[in-house]
């Protein structure tokens, strides 16, 4: 018998990165409260990350035992990733060597899939990103697959709202709609707040520049510096699923969080914690990396003044004190309030239109 979802998900292959763990797990819990029979699938990796069990999918048979096929978050039906995160990890893990082909089975798996099984099953495209997708559209090759997928699938409720406009020009598919991030709907314990406040750095500034500013905020806020060992570097993670539980408990204590890094602010959030990012708005979207995303979400949140924008491993004395001064703002239990209450807006819009989709 037929299994009601297929959750294909963003392969999390590194078991190292705590944002993609977190999408993930919003699935699992998601689609466990619905009361429905589902796997979580992934067309690439061994199937294990932390506490969840996927299925791999590799062949178009592999899909005919669901009634629905849904992409679950990240960039999955985005030609920029299919393009670059995922050929590299076809021939880095799956031992296709060839990039050709290693693309071709991403447009199989991720735009043609309903004709390669036959329009068998339901395809809905979750909390996924397209930002950068245009740069790969002048290509025939990949823009009438694309322009097929977006015609095809049922329901794409995107999470951002650079994404929705760029699909809504492109297609009159009314199942195009605006979501969140997946990450957004995971549901953890809430915890008393601490006289502290939390950090993690990766993505935008260097080692050095988050010292100085980790210790510029802890006096102008007299507040200490918890550091999250959110991306799993070193020392390597014998339990991602124990890691990822106590960076929670962590982040919903703290007064505010500070970070570099996207799906940290977005957890964040989710945990009642604002976020002060910090990213740079320069050159062009190329990669799934790029810290564009985040000034989408700030303006999507409406907290243009808690995202502060530096060059590239380069943060200079006025941002810093840009930052401290925003964070003396938390000393009075107030600042953040708005951003938290309009992620939270976003976040049960989401899971109203989520339910719309899968609780029949």
């Amino acid at each position: 018998m037929k299994k009601d979802f297929a959750i294909i998900c963003a392969a999390n292959i590194s078991k190292r990165n705590s944002g993609m763990y977190s999408v993930d797990l919003a699935a699992q819990q998601y689609f466990s409260g619905l009361g429905r029979s589902f796997d979580l699938c992934m067309t690439q990796g061994d199937g294990v990350v932390g506490s969840l069990r996927f299925r791999k999918l590799r062949t178009p048979e592999d899909y005919l035992d669901y009634k629905n096929i849904v992409y679950w978050g990240d960039f999955q039906n985005n030609p920029l990733w299919g393009a670059n995160d995922y050929c590299n990890k076809e021939i880095a893990y799956e031992g296709v060597t060839d990039r050709e082909i290693a693309f071709q089975n991403w447009a199989n798996r991720y735009l043609l899939l309903p004709r390669m099984i036959g329009n068998d099953a339901d395809v809905y495209a979750i909390g996924g990103s397209f930002m950068g997708a245009q740069e790969y559209l002048s290509d025939p090759a990949i823009n009438q697959p694309f322009l097929y997928f977006l015609s095809s699938a049922k329901r794409i409720i995107v999470r951002d709202s650079a994404s929705y406009r760029f699909l809504s020009a492109l297609s009159h598919n009314p199942g195009i709609l605006q979501g969140f991030d997946c990450a957004a709907l995971l549901r953890m314990p809430a915890a008393r707040k601490g006289s502290f406040f939390v950090y993690s750095f990766r993505r935008t500034i260097g080692k050095e520049d988050a010292r100085r500013l980790v210790r510029a905020v802890e006096k102008a806020t007299g507040f200490k510096g918890v550091a999250i060992n959110w991306l799993g570097r070193k020392p390597r993670l014998r339990s991602p699923h124990g890691n990822f539980v106590r960076n929670s408990r962590l982040i919903s204590q703290a007064q505010f969080a500070l970070s570099d890094i996207y799906h940290f602010c977005i957890n964040s959030f989710g945990r009642g914690t604002p976020a002060l990012c910090i990213g740079t708005r320069e050159g062009d979207f190329r990669s799934t990396l790029d810290d564009h995303k985040k000034f989408v979400l700030y303006e999507m949140l409406g907290s243009d003044s808690l995202i502060f924008d530096c060059r590239r491993d380069a943060l200079s004395d006025e941002t810093i004190g840009n930052i401290c001064q925003a964070a003396g703002r938390f000393k009075s239990g107030d600042a953040g309030a708005n951003a938290l209450e309009a992620f939270q807006v976003l976040q049960d819009r989401f899971r109203a239109e989520l339910d719309e989709c899968f609780s029949r």
